[in-house]
């Protein structure tokens, strides 16, 4: 699934961010024009195991912070799959893990794309992919996510439930296999909190803090 990626110059669809910081509008622009953007992302934030402090996350949940070391593979899956230009790819970082979804004993790629051409004011990209006889492919891509992500130890036709924060900001949205792809954000279930639910945390990092520290990963060098 290909996603309409925003673009700052030229085209006829931009974003700009309301003066009193109320979130992103669209306001459309003359083609041919450009039109200078600025963007507040707005997954920097803190995740549930940093407000919860000394790494704990939600209670059931084992805590993972993304891998550090680059993937230079997954990094041209996705700058090609989002199309982004060149001097966008040092902008956009990247967080990812390794989860094995469907029981196989084979590990998937769970990664969350942070940036102007990944990002919205409801959350970013993310996409799984897998190992296809050596070469990566995407499985699914998704929108409108937060972190950090919850990987439910529950199934649904022989894969792990995801849940993941409300866009709205209040509660999660269960996200559930079916007919061969994730539900997305917008057509999952909300619930009201984690209980009675069970896995493993991912994308567990303080995004705010790294981007203080310099402490990501980018899609460029």
């Amino acid at each position: 699934m290909k996603k309409i990626h925003v673009l700052t110059a030229g085209f006829g669809l931009t974003l700009a961010m309301a003066a009193a910081g109320c979130g992103m509008k669209n306001t459309e622009t003359p083609a041919n024009t450009e039109t200078e953007t600025e963007i507040v992302l707005p997954a920097e934030t803190e995740s549930a195991a940093a407000q919860n402090g000394s790494g704990e996350g939600a209670e059931g949940f084992t805590v993972v912070y993304s891998e550090k070391e680059k993937n230079q593979e997954l990094e041209k899956l996705v700058a090609e799959e989002y199309m982004i230009p060149e001097e966008e790819l040092e902008e956009t970082r990247y967080y990812y893990n390794y989860v094995d979804f469907n029981g196989d004993g084979k590990d998937e790629i769970f990664a969350l794309l942070v940036g102007s051409y990944t990002s919205g004011s409801g959350g970013s990209s993310a996409v799984i992919v897998e190992d296809n006889g050596g070469e990566l492919t995407i499985l699914q891509d998704f929108t409108l996510i937060n972190p950090p992500v919850y990987v439910s130890d529950t199934t649904t036709e022989g894969r792990k439930n995801l849940i993941v924060p409300s866009p709205e900001g209040s509660g999660y949205v269960k996200l559930t296999w079916k007919e061969g792809a994730y539900t997305t954000v917008n057509d999952g279930e909300e619930i009201a909190d984690l209980s009675g639910e069970t896995g493993v945390q991912i994308i567990s990092d303080d995004l705010a803090a790294d981007l203080d520290s310099g402490d990501y990963m980018t899609l460029g060098k």
